[in-house]
């Protein structure tokens, strides 16, 4: 199945009873501390205009609808590609349970835990301890990325061209791993042993990030991209990458 037709397939299952609580509960989460976020930053940047038009000679105030526009774009496109990051965290405890869902439907052999104070705690403490090994399995190299973009941009003609297709293929595997680590964690499957599984598919896994990279980008559309990549990656392990597990 086509990575694109996998993804759209995912999203018909957001709503179906049994998936609702954990595709639409961290959609709730992540929606409300967005908007915290939003109401935060767009109540300092109008103090910091107040303060700065009350300082500038009266002609100027013409500038004032221009910073707002260009205030909402960066803030709208900053919440687009830190989403994935941010809301990946907070939900990672959903996003498990959401993978072992989908997983056992998809024929996985994975243990139905019951779910008690202790499970959930032990759950929570998983989840998070995982993403900050994918944190510190993405940050170095997100910087050395950066830094090789920035030297070859410096070539004349393609230079650019050449930093935008790194960093592109960067940005799909980083969302492969987000997402398809979970799968691969309830299945048992430590971090390097992920992107040994990964690497054997790689061209697969580059399509499905690329895809997911992509939605991710747009404002809201993003808050349901994130439990329908779940599922998506989970189909996507189900079918060929635990092939090479197995």
């Amino acid at each position: 199945m086509l990575p694109i037709n996998r993804l759209f397939h995912s999203f018909k299952l957001l709503f179906v009873p049994g998936f609702r609580l954990l595709t639409l509960g961290p959609i709730v989460i992540n929606l409300i501390m967005y908007l915290l976020l939003g109401w935060y930053f767009v109540d300092l940047f109008s103090r910091a205009m107040d303060w700065s038009m009350s300082r500038i000679p009266g002609w100027l105030s013409l500038l004032e609808p221009l910073a707002w526009i260009f205030f909402t774009l960066v803030l709208l496109i900053g919440f687009g590609y830190s989403f994935a990051l941010l809301a990946a965290v907070v939900a990672s405890p959903f996003n498990g349970l959401l993978a072992e869902k989908v997983g056992r439907q998809q024929g996985q052999a994975i243990p139905d835990t019951s779910l008690t104070a202790r499970t959930i705690t032990a759950l929570i403490v998983k989840s998070l301890w995982r993403e900050m090994v994918k944190l510190a399995y993405f940050l170095p190299r997100l910087a050395g990325i950066l830094l090789l973009s920035v030297i070859i941009g410096f070539i004349p003609v393609i230079g650019w061209l050449a930093a935008s297709l790194i960093t592109l293929m960067w940005a799909s595997w980083n969302m492969a791993i987000q997402f398809i680590d979970y799968p691969a964690d309830n299945q048992g499957l430590n971090f390097p042993q992920t992107i040994d599984a990964m690497r054997k598919r790689k061209p697969q896994c580059l399509a499905f990030g690329a895809l997911v990279a992509g939605l991710m980008s747009v404002p809201l559309l993003n808050l349901f991209v994130l439990p329908a990549a779940v599922i998506s990656a989970t189909q996507l392990w189900v079918d060929e990458l635990d092939q090479d597990i197995t």
